[in-house]
């Protein structure tokens, strides 16, 4: 049965449902058809993934009718689930990419914490701590007197450092069914996506508190202890200051900071008042490649408020890059900027 067959045979049952309603029929249906054990590669989800991901979505309605075709259910047998018998974070569908290179380094720690009320338990096997992100997996189990399986979200949960400082805008938090007929996702945290922006400290103990998990109340709580100490020991900070000047701008690169699992640039614009638009950073993107020429994947995260100093503007600008697999032996780093619909290009290169 080709894709195109599929979608001919889903049209006819749409109805309209609630998006949670949908996605929790869509993961039970899927539970139930398949039995698969294989952990995710790479190469199977660049195979599947848009076939799975369109399949899911054409028969949402399908699955909230109750009615599985046996050409859908053949279908789904072949979309492998999430193996919890593997490091989480490790796994392509769930973590960041910088930090699965990091855990497969071995920076991961292991918790192994368990938390039970009301016939939902929740595991942490493992997680990752570096100065400016930290993540962890969570598994969710359901006993066989729980008469739904409610899928936890990241907004279910509760996270504060040492118990004073609650954290915002996490991003993961995605759970995924099982092989074993449970839920699995990551949270993970990056510092640069909360204001005033800080570093994480080096040790700490990360409280989860979670009291509603789709309509089940109930207390599950971990204290988990953290430390960024192994990250921060295999990092590496260069100071370049490595500096260009076109049409009176002025681009410095002031800090590069490599961890296993990210690169973060700082830089500084200058920018003369009698510029237009002398408080708007006259930069487009700034990109970062190593010594093969490959590109690495971010960008810019923050860029502060204009500092006025003397006849000219100061901005303070960070960027943020995934490392690559390979060790990096040379950083390029190019900024691009506009004006007056000029291109500003600045290239700059250091190796550690």
């Amino acid at each position: 049965m080709n894709l195109e067959d599929l979608i001919r045979e889903t049209k006819p049952l749409y109805i309209s449902v609630n998006q949670e309603e949908m996605t929790k029929n869509v993961f039970k249906a899927i539970r139930n058809q398949t039995q698969c054990t294989r952990k995710y590669k790479s190469s199977w989800l660049k195979r599947c993934g848009v076939v799975a991901s369109i399949t899911v979505l054409a028969m949402g309605g399908t699955f909230a009718s109750g009615f599985v075709s046996p050409a859908i259910a053949s279908m789904l047998s072949q979309i492998p689930l999430i193996n919890t018998a593997y490091n989480l974070l490790e796994n392509p569908a769930l973590s960041p990419k910088g930090v699965r290179q990091a855990v497969t380094q071995g920076f991961d720690i292991k918790v192994n914490q368990v938390s039970s009320n009301n016939g939902i338990t929740l595991t942490i096997n493992n997680a990752y701590c570096a100065p400016n992100e930290f993540a962890f997996d969570m598994v969710a189990s359901f006993s066989s007197n729980v008469t739904e399986s409610p899928i936890i979200r990241t907004s279910d949960m509760q996270i504060s450092i040492n118990g004073t400082r609650k954290l915002y805008n996490l991003d993961g938090g995605t759970f995924e069914p099982t092989a074993d007929g449970k839920y699995a996702g990551i949270v993970h945290f990056d510092a640069h996506n909360m204001q005033p922006y800080s570093l994480l400290p080096n040790q700490f103990n990360l409280e989860v508190s979670i009291t509603k998990i789709g309509n089940i109340t109930g207390q599950w709580n971990f204290i988990v202890p953290l430390s960024s100490k192994d990250v921060k020991n295999a990092t590496k900070v260069f100071e370049p200051m490595i500096t260009k000047t076109f049409n009176s701008i002025t681009f410095t690169v002031q800090k590069v900071m490599v961890a296993p699992s990210e690169i973060e640039i700082d830089c500084e614009l200058k920018q003369p008042l009698t510029i237009i638009d002398a408080s708007t950073p006259h930069l487009k993107q700034l990109a970062a490649y190593d010594q093969a020429g490959n590109r690495l994947s971010g960008g810019i995260v923050t860029i502060s408020k204009a500092q006025r100093n003397g006849n000219s503007n100061i901005i303070k600008i960070t960027a943020k890059y995934t490392p690559p697999t390979e060790p990096l032996s040379n950083l390029t780093v190019k900024a691009d900027g506009g004006l007056n619909g000029l291109s500003i290009p600045f290239a700059m290169q250091y190796s550690q």
